[in-house]
């Protein structure tokens, strides 16, 4: 699982995830997603590489969700694929967490 900031300001922090984001993807990414979001405002994940989210990877989505919300900062997921898109709706996430095609779409979102 790789992890790229793509852009870190004091009130915005863009990730890009690529990989499996099941238990081995979670261990690598986990400590370093919830620092560098521990110091941001809102957050956007680009799951665009991700190809496969299981369920400590949607625990770790909302983990760092509920981080953002008791600092009144929000969470948006970016252009989940297929496979992860249709996790995301199984597990009811699409309904607690904005989810767009595009960085643009987030930051809009956001904005509102």
């Amino acid at each position: 699982m790789n992890l790229d900031v793509v852009e870190q300001t004091a009130r915005l922090s863009c990730i890009r995830l690529e990989g499996k984001l099941d238990s081995t993807g979670v261990d690598q990414v986990e400590t370093r997603l919830t620092a560098l979001l521990s110091k941001s405002g809102d957050a956007i994940l680009d799951l665009t590489d991700v190809s496969f989210l299981s369920s400590l990877g949607v625990r770790l989505l909302i983990t760092i969700a509920k981080l953002l919300d008791r600092r009144a900062s929000k969470l948006v997921l970016v252009a989940a694929p297929q496979l992860v898109d249709g996790a995301l709706k199984h597990s009811s996430l699409d309904e607690i967490l904005p989810i767009v095609g595009a960085v643009e779409q987030a930051k809009a979102v956001l904005a509102t």
